[in-house]
């Protein structure tokens, strides 16, 4: 595994994109979460690429995204944290019962990251939907229980992040990946 890539994963609306921006404040390179810039994109361009939409097409894009952000760093020599990796979209796959192609498999297989995965459980006080965020709070539930099991079908060792300030969330992230 690429010991510097590390992937925030989690619940939506758990607090992952502030936390990666509190990493990104103190020095880190992050890597944005692909899905809300396509959903963005899409809103703005009136294209059909979201969820509520054409599901494939939007995960079309996420593939893409997700390779075309990840081979933008693959030869950093410096600690990368990713807001959700490859495995989520095989967890989404999963969710919305469709089949991952073939471009996907192989994806898991090329995009390397670190084997310790930080994960950011569902947390109530603070979700809230948007226009990007559509979801209802026992929906969040159930992608994350998700997302829990095909992270440890795939053998990675999850850390939960505990429920705290974002500075200490980005302490507890830092403290593990030192160790």
């Amino acid at each position: 595994m690429k010991n510097r890539f590390f992937v925030i994963t989690g619940a939506t609306g758990s607090g992952k994109t502030a936390l990666i921006h509190e990493l990104k404040k103190r020095g880190y390179h992050c890597v944005e979460e692909v899905a809300r810039q396509i959903i963005q994109e899409q809103i703005k361009t009136n294209g059909n690429g979201v969820p509520w939409k054409n599901i494939e097409r939007f995960k079309e894009l996420m593939l893409a995204r997700f390779i075309e952000t990840y081979k933008a760093v693959e030869h950093s020599q410096e600690i990368v944290f990713f807001d959700r990796d490859i495995l989520d979209l095989i967890a989404y796959d999963r969710f919305t019962q469709s089949n991952s192609s073939e471009e996907l498999q192989k994806a898991v297989q090329d995009l390397v990251y670190n084997n310790k995965i930080f994960i950011l459980p569902p947390w109530k006080e603070i979700y809230h939907p948007d226009a990007e965020r559509k979801q209802l709070y026992e929906e969040v539930i159930r992608v994350y229980n998700n997302l829990v099991k095909v992270y440890q079908e795939y053998g990675r060792e999850l850390i939960e992040v505990p429920k705290m300030s974002v500075e200490k969330r980005a302490d507890f992230v830092i403290s593990h990946i030192k160790s």
